[in-house]
């Protein structure tokens, strides 16, 4: 996955953040300098990295066997709900804080 920043002025350069994405890509955030991104790995597994203002998080699976690429979406602060096609093509829901 790469990564590219608008500081309200300028672009930054392209920063590698590694993982190992198979499928798509879904973007929340659940606050201020917050951003927790999902994508599908090479096992099908759901893979997360975040930004805590700082820095980068390495990256981990959150298990699964999903189809398709996530969505994410925060609706309060301090949570994220992620929505997955399983392969026995049922809708599948998860939240984090």
């Amino acid at each position: 996955m790469w990564h590219k920043l608008w500081n309200g002025s300028t672009w930054s350069n392209w920063q590698g953040l590694g993982g190992n994405c198979k499928d798509g890509l879904a973007v929340a955030s659940k606050g201020p300098n917050q951003l927790d991104c999902y994508a599908i790995g090479f096992n099908n597994d759901l893979i997360h990295t975040s930004w805590n203002g700082s820095v980068w998080s390495g990256w981990e699976s959150l298990g699964g066997n999903w189809l398709q690429a996530p969505a994410a979406v925060s609706l309060a602060g301090k949570r994220i709900d992620t929505f997955l096609i399983g392969t026995d093509k049922a809708l599948y829901h998860q939240w984090f804080s």
